[in-house]
Formats: C-alpha cells, sequence, structure tokens
C-alpha cells in the first residue's frame, strides 16, 4: 500500500494508510485472511525485490511497514530483509507470460552482475587528503587532488554524505 505515512489530513483527517486511516485500515484489514501480507510503502520510498537474492531492499526518504498474523515488522532506507519476510513468497510466472520467457529471466537474473572494482588504497589515501583539504577550505590542493585521483581512473563525487568513487571507464565497457 503506498503513502503508508501520509499526513496531509494534518489533525483533522488521518490520511495515513494509502489515504484511508489507520481506523478504517484496520477495519479493512480484518476482513482479509490473517496470513495477508500488508505491506506499507512511506511516500517517497521504494521496495526492490531481488528474487535471485531472496533479499527485500528499501530505498528513498521514508520507511516500509511488513504486516502479517498480527506481526508488524518496520524497516528504514537503506535497510535490507529475507525476501520471506513477505511471507508465502513465490517466484512463479502470470498465466499469461510464456514458460520460456519466466526461465529466461530467471536465468537472467542468476547470473552474477558485473560490480565495479573497489578503489585501490592509494586512491583512498587520497580521497583522505582531499577530504581533509576540503575541510580546511584549500580549493587549490583539493581540485589538485581530484586531478591526481582521476589519473589514476577514479571520479570523485562530493555527495552530502561524503566522496563517492566511480571507475572512468569500465573493463570489458
Amino acid at each position: 500500500m503506498p503513502h503508508w505515512d501520509n499526513a496531509e489530513g494534518g489533525a483533522q483527517l488521518d490520511t495515513s494508510h494509502c489515504y484511508v486511516g489507520a481506523e478504517r485500515f484496520a477495519r479493512l484489514r480484518a476482513l482479509l485472511p490473517a496470513t495477508a501480507t500488508v505491506v506499507g510503502i512511506d511516500e517517497h520510498t521504494a521496495l526492490v525485490v531481488e528474487v535471485a537474492a531472496q533479499v527485500c531492499r528499501v530505498l528513498g526518504r521514508g520507511g516500509l511497514t511488513v504486516e502479517c498474523e498480527g506481526q508488524a515488522a518496520h524497516f528504514r532506507s537503506g535497510e535490507t530483509f529475507p525476501i520471506a519476510q513477505l511471507g508465502n513468497f513465490h517466484a512463479a510466472p502470470s498465466a499469461d507470460l510464456p514458460g520460456e520467457v519466466w526461465r529466461a529471466a530467471l536465468a537472467a537474473a542468476a547470473e552474477d552482475v558485473p560490480r565495479p572494482p573497489e578503489p585501490p588504497r592509494a586512491v583512498l589515501a587520497l580521497v583522505a587528503k582531499r577530504q581533509a583539504a576540503r575541510a580546511n577550505r584549500d580549493w587549490s590542493t583539493a581540485d589538485s587532488l581530484r586531478r591526481e585521483i582521476a589519473s589514476l581512473g577514479w571520479h570523485v563525487s562530493d555527495t552530502p554524505t561524503g566522496p563517492t568513487l566511480s571507475p572512468l571507464s569500465v573493463p570489458g565497457a
């Protein structure tokens, strides 16, 4: 259910639980079998289900609530949890999807996805020096270190949570 944490109604009108409100949602929930799983996804949030890895990830600004058999589990953005938390989850094709397409999709999902290489220690050391230069507002040194990092094949991006590194070229690309 999207908009799980919606609060647009203010104090006068409960618009949480997909605009239904907690009280009305409880009445609707009572109509479902106890074993039915309800996934409440906060606004500006996504649930990524990685079938091949059998894990789920929460991304975005909010969180996620999984309710089943009277129990509620809450997961914040950035957290992962086993796919089994969603209940009796089975990866099965829909009736209108040809079996060979489904098998090909599962095979592709099971293949190892190439990951970017880890930066060498020398690059990480330069990034740390660059962060120190930035903290001291020594922009000239920071720019020089950025160029040095680039000469070693890495791009540094400054984000609110700190610098991130990505290879300038991915082998085999």
